[in-house]
């Protein structure tokens, strides 16, 4: 599984990064030390897309770079053309017509309620999640 390698490297690296311990650090994730210690020796499975913007946000990676080591890749290139400034064209074609709506739909917003959805997205990457039993 070529991609949980590379997320279990870039996890590593974020970890380095922090300075903290494992524990802290799967803390600050919202996540057990031990689903850590499975992500870090890439045998924990997928991450999800919050986890992946948890560790871009705590260390300082792109959020693209780490959503696509995780194999999240189409959901990197949404969030890219959600947020893009200026949006693209119409690059839309490979989407899906609900994640086409989407876009279209932020798109259409003002400034201020981009922002809005903007904020949504981090609160919801940020948040911390219940460590599993």
């Amino acid at each position: 599984m070529k991609n949980d390698s590379q997320f279990g490297s870039l996890l590593g690296e974020a970890l380095r990064r922090s300075g903290q311990k494992k524990r802290l650090f799967a803390q600050a994730l919202g996540i057990s030390p031990s689903a850590l210690s499975r992500l870090l020796h890439s045998a924990g499975g997928a991450p999800d897309c919050a986890l992946c913007l948890r560790v871009a946000r705590m260390s300082g990676i792109s959020p693209f770079t780490v959503l696509h080591a995780a194999d999240q890749g189409e959901v990197a290139d949404l969030l890219r053309t959600l947020f893009a400034d200026p949006p693209p064209p119409d690059g839309l074609g490979a989407l899906t017509p609900e994640e086409q709506r989407l876009v279209r739909g932020v798109r259409a917003l003002s400034p201020a309620g981009r922002r809005a959805v903007r904020a949504i997205v981090e609160a919801l990457t940020t948040a911390e999640a219940v460590p599993p039993h």
